[in-house]
């Protein structure tokens, strides 16, 4: 597989194709190893004059700014049974499978772990798989990271294989930006691997755009493709601070969400992860936000707003969280 154009990863690459803001350029005079690293995908290395663009994939100093969020506010440490399986729903767990992004987001919420941790291996695979099959309760696993997709198609179809094999019911939800920050990776051969777990139970792509700058005629291409094979595809969108916060961005995104054959799933007021505050928008905003796309959208285009509890506790609706607030 080929790019167009290349991934943006040094700041002398980056500096060619933008004018850096101070506090941009004072990001990477900081940063160490032990850092979210810095990668922008070659689909936006030439949209990094968009806003909506550049604050999810240019870092900004602003990510070490002292803040009360944490690390690790699922708490997936706590519930990691194996390695990187987390088992924090009674019926569903995660696949952390690698660490690695065709690009980083710099709101990721496992930025602790993404882009500097050991890769899992085929023995972590099977490790895993014997836990499921000795767990019967279980019934889905999200395949995540990381972007799967970084992974080879003969690794991940190994991966489907040993997780069916272990339970041949078992759902799997196969989670990727790639639809966004890199469609080609759709290639014949892992489209006929997913087609293939799809046959006798089913395999689900789960996506991420924030932005409508992110569509281009490739994703259009790739997700009828996907879809024509019988697999769904689900939105799940992260409120960002100058990206999606406003009615009409947001509306925007939504309708081209459902013209390319993906449902606009949830909508998530973002993790209190450290380094992401000034991304985020407050819960307050973010619901007013959802009170005003609701007269803008068709029930089929309409996310749910969510909030991940901290401490491993779940998800929660938004208006719920504010009535149980309220009561």
């Amino acid at each position: 597989m080929s790019n167009k154009t290349p991934s943006v990863s040094t700041l002398e690459q980056l500096e060619k194709l933008i004018d850096l803001k101070s506090e941009e350029r004072a990001w990477f005079e900081r940063a160490t190893d032990r850092d979210l690293s810095f990668l922008v995908p070659p689909q936006f290395s030439n949209k990094l004059d968009v806003d909506a663009i550049r604050r999810q994939f240019v870092p900004n100093v602003h990510e070490f700014d002292e803040s009360s969020f944490t690390d690790d506010p699922q708490n997936e440490h706590k519930f990691t049974v194996s390695p990187f399986l987390v088992h924090r729903y009674k019926n569903r767990v995660a696949l952390t499978i690698t660490d690695k992004c065709f690009g980083y987001c710099r709101h990721c919420f496992r930025r602790r772990f993404t882009s500097n941790s050991a890769p899992c291996t085929k023995s972590d695979i099977e490790r895993a798989s014997a836990y499921i099959k000795s767990h019967s309760e279980i019934e889905e696993i999200l395949i995540t990271g990381g972007d799967p997709l970084t992974l080879s198609n003969g690794f991940l179809k190994e991966t489907f294989r040993v997780l069916r094999e272990a339970s041949p019911n078992l759902i799997i939800r196969l989670c990727t930006r790639c639809l966004s920050v890199y469609p080609e990776r759709f290639d014949d051969e892992l489209l006929s691997i997913m087609s293939q777990y799809n046959e006798n139970a089913p395999l689900f792509l789960l996506t991420q755009f924030n932005s409508r700058h992110e569509f281009s005629e490739e994703t259009s291409k790739i997700a009828k493709k996907i879809t024509r094979l019988g697999i769904a595809i689900f939105n799940q969108s992260v409120l960002l601070r100058g990206v999606n916060d406003t009615k009409d961005e947001f509306v925007a995104l939504c309708h081209l969400l459902l013209q390319n054959r993906i449902k606009p799933y949830y909508a998530f007021q973002g993790d209190d992860v450290k380094g992401t505050e000034h991304l985020i928008i407050t819960i307050d905003e973010a619901l007013k936000l959802e009170d005003e796309v609701r007269d803008e959208l068709s029930g089929l285009e309409m996310p749910t707003f969510m909030k991940d509890r901290d401490n491993g506790r779940g998800k929660i609706p938004l208006i719920a969280l504010k009535a149980s607030k309220n009561a």
